[in-house]
């Protein structure tokens, strides 16, 4: 799931990428994008396996 979801934002990216060279946005919205794909791709790739639950030992 995580490989998709990461193939999509750089589907996204491209995208972006291609807007701005049609002249469609100007490089001020590409780089706020491009930060918030940033920021995504950041919490995708140390999104690992769930961590177990532990309770607190009681003592």
């Amino acid at each position: 799931m995580r490989s998709l979801e990461l193939a999509l934002l750089q589907v996204k990216r491209d995208t972006l990428t291609d807007l701005r060279d049609a002249g469609r946005i100007d490089d001020i919205v590409l780089r706020a994008v491009q930060e918030v794909l940033d920021v995504e791709e950041v919490r995708l790739e140390r999104k690992g396996p769930p961590e177990p639950v532990v309770s607190p030992r009681r003592r």
